[in-house]
């Protein structure tokens, strides 16, 4: 049986890079998978290419609370639940020598990688049919 037969993964990040990577090892390990990300029309390919009775997908910025609710949400009147949360989105920001660096582009990743995976991993306990079951 395969390690992750009947389980179901929130992966953020998931229409490309490592986020599609790991919903492809999940979905090939028995699990479905929810992906959130940006890019519609990657969401869509990816979702497409893992198959509809695996994969699901919902457009979300992580740093946008609202947007993580609705996609939460969204995944778990698909899938009914969450086992496995993985909060991937990322970005990359600028190269640049510290005193260089624009700050609103250091806000912008911070906001991704920490006020996005706070979203992200607080979402689905207030919104999940088993939270605190």
């Amino acid at each position: 049986m395969p390690r992750l037969q009947d389980k179901v993964a929130l992966i953020t990040g998931g229409e490309s890079g490592i986020g599609f990577a790991t919903a492809r090892l999940f979905v090939s390990e028995g699990a479905s998978v929810h992906l959130v990300g940006i890019d519609e029309t990657k969401l869509s390919a990816a979702a497409e290419e893992l198959g509809p009775a695996n994969a699901h997908s919902s457009v979300a910025d992580v740093t946008d609370e609202d947007a993580v609710r609705g996609a939460v949400a969204a995944g778990v009147e698909r899938f009914g639940r969450f086992d496995v949360v993985i909060s991937n989105a990322g970005i990359s920001g600028a190269v640049a020598e510290i005193a260089d660096y624009p700050s609103e582009v250091f806000s912008r990743t911070l906001a991704v990688h920490v006020l996005g995976a706070f979203h992200v991993l607080n979402t689905p306990s207030r919104i999940s049919p088993t939270a605190g079951a």
